[in-house]
């Protein structure tokens, strides 16, 4: 009897588990500096929305929330449909996960460039990718930041984000967070 291969997760079954993976990574270090909530996901928009771009590909989109700037991702299902997705919905009491079609989850939703990226925040991006295991989406992130840096002598490169990023792995391995339950949302596209 020959076994056949389980169905590839749907897109829903893979954004929850992927916020599992960020949620006991997510860190005072990898947070905006200056972020100041109990909200595990607060001050990890921008950094969250790099690695989930890194994993799942799509586009950096941004719209204003509360007064803030809020980073969040477009991609494209196989289908060819175009979701907006939110994995640090809870910092502004969402839920954890939201899903809606493209250009439909804030108002005002603008694309962004690579460029509107500041370079700590890549920097604390590669951060949360190596604390969530993710060490196969560094090269990504690194890259990135390499590309940026390439005529900037003042910029870190790559080799320096990613020592300072797995020495940073190093001395969080003892105060890991345990997990928090994440509840899928009810309007994830099944």
């Amino acid at each position: 009897m020959e076994i056949k291969p389980l169905l590839a997760p749907t897109l829903k079954q893979r954004l929850v588990e992927f916020r599992l993976q960020l949620a006991v990574a997510f860190s005072g270090e990898t947070a905006l500096p200056g972020a100041r909530d109990d909200r595990t996901s607060a001050g990890q928009c921008a950094v969250a929305a790099l690695v989930l771009r890194a994993r799942f590909g799509g586009d950096l989109v941004s719209a204003s929330h509360w007064g803030v700037s809020h980073w969040f991702n477009r991609v494209r299902t196989e289908d060819g449909e175009l979701y907006d997705v939110d994995v640090t919905g809870d910092q502004f009491g969402f839920a954890p996960i939201r899903v809606a079609m493209g250009g439909t989850l804030f108002p005002r939703t603008i694309v962004r460039r690579e460029d509107d990226v500041l370079d700590e925040t890549w920097a604390r991006a590669i951060r949360l990718a190596t604390r969530a295991g993710l060490a196969e989406l560094i090269p990504a992130l690194g890259r990135a930041v390499e590309d940026r840096s390439a005529g900037d002598r003042t910029t870190p490169t790559r080799r320096q984000v990613i020592r300072t990023s797995t020495s940073s792995l190093a001395r969080a391995r003892g105060s890991r967070r345990t997990p928090r339950t994440v509840r899928p949302s009810e309007s994830l596209p099944g």
